[in-house]
């Protein structure tokens, strides 16, 4: 598996910031902070006065990089899946097998591991954990329609439609593509998470986390667009 080197630049859509927070020392240090806090407090007990707080600044100041703590979770979420698709490119870009482009592509959305680089010091790490703990919340509001106008989930959408590109090259004919790719992409959130803190509803027993859950997605994505009976 290849890694991103640090010459790597990822943006995310304008809609999800008042103020670019890469314009400024504060603004990623709100962003790298907020992450270590979000992981530690959970997001419902997070708050931009507490950032404050901890970067000793004022809890306006942050406002005037970020709408309110939602549009925040939507921001460093997005940064993690361009992220992943980032990496997708990258590690599939001279592979022809689309069964092996897919296996790599699991191992990506599986693995913890995959970063070599920090984005001024935020730790890649503890991003992965608030995605996996936290990301439903995201898209799960009355806001979902005007926000996916907004493009505000695009780089998850991203991630979803290369899944669905490797599943058509195994199979075209294959009629639930993407729904088989979202359940790939957010399925493995959710194993992952249930093999942390809900452990009998996955089966943790059976192996390493990360890899028995790579081989249950890999496994069940091929031995079910390959059935000759798809549906139709």
């Amino acid at each position: 598996m290849e890694h991103l080197g640090t010459h790597i630049k990822i943006n995310v859509n304008d809609n999800l910031f008042v103020k670019n927070p890469d314009s400024s020392d504060l603004g990623r240090r709100i962003v790298s902070e907020g992450v270590m806090m979000i992981d530690d407090m959970g997001l419902e007990q997070f708050t931009f006065k507490k950032l404050a707080n901890r970067l000793e600044t004022t809890e306006s100041s942050i406002y005037r990089y970020f709408e309110n703590k939602h549009k925040f979770l939507l921001y460093i979420i997005s940064y993690y899946w361009h992220c992943i698709e980032t990496l997708i490119i990258f590690n599939t870009a001279n592979i022809s097998e689309p069964e092996k482009q897919l296996e790599i592509v699991i191992d990506i959305l599986c693995s913890d591991d995959l970063f070599t680089f920090d984005k001024d010091s935020l730790n890649m790490e503890k991003l992965r954990k608030i995605v996996i703990s936290e990301s439903s919340k995201s898209y799960l509001t009355k806001q979902v329609e005007q926000e996916n106008k907004e493009g505000l989930y695009l780089g998850f959408k991203q991630v979803c439609k290369r899944v669905t590109g490797f599943l058509d090259k195994i199979n075209p004919a294959y009629p639930y593509n993407k729904m088989m790719g979202t359940t790939i992409v957010e399925g493995i959130l959710h194993q992952t998470f249930f093999s942390w803190h809900l452990p009998t509803l996955t089966n943790r027993d059976t192996g390493e986390d990360a890899v028995c859950i790579k081989l249950f997605f890999y496994q069940m994505a091929i031995s079910t667009i390959k059935q000759k009976d798809n549906g139709r």
